[in-house]
């Protein structure tokens, strides 16, 4: 049996990082694990990041084709941002009034089924001040094309969307990597 994580969260609150440490950990205690990540997903995609809604359900649907790959395979599936996450950035697009309340909760349930398939959704929570230092920093180093997703009026929408989901356990991101990673490790290991 597959034990499925998915983290989710502001850019820059820190998941790719805990991501990285919690696959390094799970497989140094002998589990294999698979690993969805974002990023890529995000880089494969040829539908517009303009494209609003059709965007987001392209990058759901991955991480769901993805998670088959992987399903009874892999004692561990960690997600970065999956179908779970799909109903925050419907949110989004709701608090922004690109789509009406109806049409948001509509595109909420389209992932109704596969939800019970995760058994933990960890949130990363960061003040969007602190993901904005942290991509100042990260664009000095190497760019980004998603930049108004971390900086701009989407993340301001996505941190309320965030502030309003409660099925997950939500995680400091402003703590340090170590005592984010001591909490995650205790929320996995109670799953």
């Amino acid at each position: 049996m597959t034990t499925v994580i998915e983290m989710i969260g502001l850019g820059r609150s820190g998941k790719s990082t805990q991501i990285k440490l919690l696959e390094t950990y799970l497989k140094n205690k002998g589990y294999s694990v698979g690993v969805i990540h974002d990023r890529k997903r995000a880089e494969d995609l040829i539908i517009p990041f303009t494209e609003i809604i059709g965007y987001k359900l392209a990058f759901a649907s991955r991480a769901l084709d993805q998670y088959f790959k992987y399903k009874d395979k892999v004692n561990y599936i960690i997600i970065e941002r999956g179908w779970v996450d799909f109903k925050v950035w419907i949110k989004a697009e709701e608090i922004l009034k690109h789509i009406t309340e109806e049409r948001a909760n509509q595109l909420k349930t389209t992932f109704y089924e596969y939800d019970k398939e995760v058994d933990e959704v960890v949130c990363l929570v960061v003040d969007l001040a602190v993901a904005k230092e942290r991509q100042e920093l990260f664009l000095e180093n190497q760019g980004d094309k998603f930049n108004d997703f971390v900086v701009g009026n989407y993340a301001t929408a996505l941190e309320g969307a965030y502030s309003q989901f409660e099925d997950c356990v939500k995680v400091d991101g402003s703590d340090s990597e170590e005592e984010i990673h001591s909490k995650i490790i205790e929320i996995v290991e109670k799953v």
